[in-house]
């Protein structure tokens, strides 16, 4: 049994690595070689090369190309000589879809599953044509996917989300003295991973905590960053110094969301950890303006927050997935793209939440009828038997 991942973030190395493990504890005799990272190789996965250490999104990919193209000859040269029985493309579709081809290609028997489905029901619908010839089975992370995907005649599989096995296991207790015990307004602040992602939403992000100040000066804010180098690019950013309510948090969001009133997080998988952990959240992220009126077009959905997107799916918000109508109702507030730099929005959004009231309450109850969309998964052991059925 031979199985190639392909991963190109520190995301994908994270989600696959749980899956690689569940293969090997019931599939040990199995071979596992991908373009991969750390935590897949740690898992059970031989390298051929170290994808995961950049993560790129937009237009950032494009410097990227050249590298890309010498890692094909890389994976042509390795496929002749190394059969295949099945190839397991890991998010990053813009760098997936080449793989994909080449297996097509040069191992045309090899299976091919993609591990996260391409948001094709958010921009760019054109690529489900490209996923229905270059996709044997897709493993869905959210519930609505699955359904979609079948719409065109694409097998898929729903096999929940990790962050809700996350919630099976003890959370490891926050460092003692970290973050202090307060019965004062507390925000956790999750600005996001990649360096451009911190340069654009982190000022926006401040000057909305600033504001949140004359009304709550005694807030207090957790940073939660995934690495210890994202802390000195913050402080680069913010000329130098964190402001006096920051508390920089390193690695440990589940505990911040655990401790926090409420949360305001940048798009993408943040906004589920905060709803699997019940914290009341805003979502933003700060868009530059050449790169939204490019990429707009592209764009069938007014809805990104993945709380809302799901709640749409089950019928507690209304509209479709993929629509664009500007009647949706959200059950978290979104500001996406803020490409004016308006902070104000932000601020007016949190300031319920922070004060405990009814805003609060009700995100915590629609919380907890989306997490039992989750609940009956188990993300690694599903996955697994889906890309070798026992």
């Amino acid at each position: 049994m031979h199985l190639f991942f392909a991963a190109f973030e520190p995301s994908g190395d994270r989600l696959a690595a749980a899956v690689i493990a569940a293969i090997k504890s019931k599939h040990p005799e199995a071979t596992l070689h991908g373009f991969c990272g750390p935590l897949m190789q740690a898992a059970g996965c031989e390298l051929l090369e170290d994808t995961c250490q950049r993560a790129v999104m937009g237009l950032d990919i494009l410097p990227e190309v050249p590298r890309h193209l010498k890692r094909l000859k890389l994976l042509q040269q390795w496929l002749q000589t190394h059969p295949l029985d099945t190839l397991v493309a890991v998010d990053s579709p813009a760098a997936n879809w080449s793989i994909c081809k080449k297996i097509r290609k040069y191992q045309p028997n090899a299976r091919i599953c993609h591990l996260v489905m391409p948001q094709v029901w958010a921009w760019a619908s054109w690529r489900m044509k490209r996923l229905q010839k270059l996709s044997d089975h897709v493993l869905c992370l959210l519930p609505f996917e699955a359904d979609i995907c079948q719409q065109h005649g694409i097998d898929a599989t729903f096999v929940g989300h990790p962050i809700f096995d996350e919630l099976r296991q003890p959370l490891p207790p926050m460092p003692a003295g970290l973050l202090p015990e307060t019965t004062t307004p507390c925000l956790a602040v999750l600005p996001g991973s990649r360096h451009k992602e911190l340069l654009r939403n982190l000022p926006v992000f401040t000057r909305a905590i600033q504001q949140l100040q004359q009304h709550l000066p005694d807030l207090h804010v957790a940073l939660c960053l995934r690495r210890d180098k994202d802390l000195d690019r913050v402080k680069t950013i913010l000329c130098g110094t964190l402001p006096d309510c920051y508390t920089p948090v390193i690695g440990t969001t589940q505990q911040a969301f655990e401790w926090a009133d409420a949360a305001l997080v940048k798009s993408g998988t943040s906004t589920l950890e905060a709803l699997a952990r019940q914290c009341p959240h805003v979502m933003a992220f700060v868009f530059p303006k050449l790169h939204y009126y490019l990429l707009r077009r592209l764009v069938n959905t007014q809805t990104f927050a993945l709380p809302n997107l799901i709640a749409q799916s089950i019928g507690l918000c209304q509209g479709p997935i993929g629509t664009t109508s500007t009647t949706t109702t959200r059950i978290v507030p979104e500001f996406c793209p803020i490409i004016n730099q308006d902070h104000q929005v932000i601020t007016d959004a949190l300031l319920p939440l922070l004060q405990r009231n009814q805003a609060q309450e009700a995100q915590r109850q629609h919380f907890q009828q989306i997490s039992e969309a989750f609940s009956a998964h188990h993300f690694a052991e599903e996955a697994a038997h889906v890309i070798v059925p026992t």
